[in-house]
C-alpha cells in the first residue's frame, strides 16, 4: 500500500496493543531506533528498516521541544504499525 507511492521515508504513529510494551513500562510516546514486526494477524514478522541515525535525530528534536518521549533500540511492533506498510 505505502510502496505504491514510492516514499523516501515513512514515519508511522501507532498504538502498541500491549504486544511490545506492558504495564511495567508503558510510555505514552516512544520513538524506535530499531524495530521488529511481531507477525500478529498475518502481518509482517521480522526486522523493519529503521534509519537509526534519523530516528535518534527525531528523538533529540522532540526532547528539545520539551516533549517527554521514550526511546527504544529494540521495539516490537504489531499490526497497528506494520499493516499500513
Amino acid at each position: 500500500f505505502v510502496t505504491d507511492f514510492d516514499p523516501d521515508l515513512v514515519v508511522t504513529f501507532s498504538p502498541d496493543h500491549y504486544n511490545g510494551f506492558f504495564y511495567r513500562a508503558m510510555p505514552p510516546f516512544c520513538i524506535g531506533t530499531a524495530a521488529e514486526g511481531v507477525g500478529d494477524y498475518g502481518t509482517y514478522r521480522g526486522p523493519l528498516d529503521v534509519p537509526a541515525d534519523l530516528a535518534t535525530d527525531c528523538v533529540r528534536a522532540v526532547l528539545d521541544a520539551d516533549v517527554d518521549v521514550a526511546i527504544s533500540a529494540a521495539m516490537d511492533v504489531d499490526h497497528g504499525t506494520v499493516q499500513p506498510l
